[in-house]
């Protein structure tokens, strides 16, 4: 593998590989000015275009090289860009985004018939550490597959650091033994509110016995005397005409509730 300067310079009428005129091509032109504004990628285009030349190469020939790996990255970063301003946002993530990410890649011939999804992701991760990853790539020549160089450099002190804060930063999954355990605790508290109303089914049954049985005796029992009713002093008889009517209602709601269980 031939290894790469962090500047690539081009003499004129040197003779250079097609990777290496492309990424010049690229570092020496701002990203507004890199290809003409046609109806492909815009601003883009030139980023597309050495992006496709660079992933042709790559399959083309068995040995890969991370400067063509580069250029197809950046044809990837071009299209991430352009699909975040389709949708409109500032991340790169959401179903419009994901949307036109999938219609820019199929239409500059970088879909996942080209490169599949794990070595795009993972292309998306070096961007994401690159000035790192390239000084790590410089003493490791030999790497020349994004999940080598990805792999093999989250083995280092700031590739495992790097690593370590993705992980804190990612939302926790809910595992299987935490559902399990959640649903478990769902059943004891449907356990105990099924406890605390067969309870209370129990106290209004017992107090329409105690009801009924002191009805029953008003009723069949010898009856009260007049002067005795005369006796009672209003408040008493209101109190008890309103534990009547509770008594009552409870009742009412309970035969409700009975029928709709």
């Amino acid at each position: 593998m031939t290894k790469r300067k962090s500047k690539v310079a081009v003499p004129a009428g040197t003779d250079t590989a097609p990777e290496v005129r492309a990424h010049a091509a690229l570092d020496s032109k701002p990203e507004a000015e890199a290809g003409p504004a046609d109806a492909g990628g815009g601003p883009h285009q030139q980023a597309y275009e050495t992006g496709r030349a660079a992933l042709s190469r790559l399959c083309e020939n068995t040995k890969r090289d991370w400067l063509n790996w580069k250029l197809v990255m950046r044809a990837l970063e071009a299209a991430r860009s352009e699909a975040m301003k389709i949708a409109g946002t500032n991340k790169p993530e959401g179903k419009a985004y994901c949307k036109a990410l999938s219609k820019i890649l199929k239409r500059e011939q970088l879909g996942t018939d080209k490169i599949d999804s794990k070595t795009r992701g993972e292309l998306f991760k070096i961007l994401k550490h690159l000035p790192d990853i390239e000084t790590f790539i410089k003493t490791h020549d030999s790497l020349n597959h994004p999940s080598a160089i990805l792999r093999n450099w989250r083995k280092t002190s700031a590739g495992r650091d790097a690593y370590d804060r993705e992980r804190r930063q990612m939302p926790k999954k809910r595992t299987e033994a935490t559902v399990l355990r959640e649903n478990e605790q769902l059943k004891e508290r449907i356990k105990e509110v099924e406890e605390e109303r067969d309870q209370l089914q129990r106290e209004i049954t017992r107090g329409f016995d105690e009801l009924g049985s002191a009805l029953k005796a008003l009723i069949r029992g010898p009856r009260p005397k007049i002067e005795d009713l005369t006796e009672l002093s209003y408040d008493e008889v209101a109190e008890y005409t309103d534990h009547i009517d509770k008594l009552n209602n409870e009742r009412e709601r309970s035969v409700k509730q009975g029928s709709i269980n």
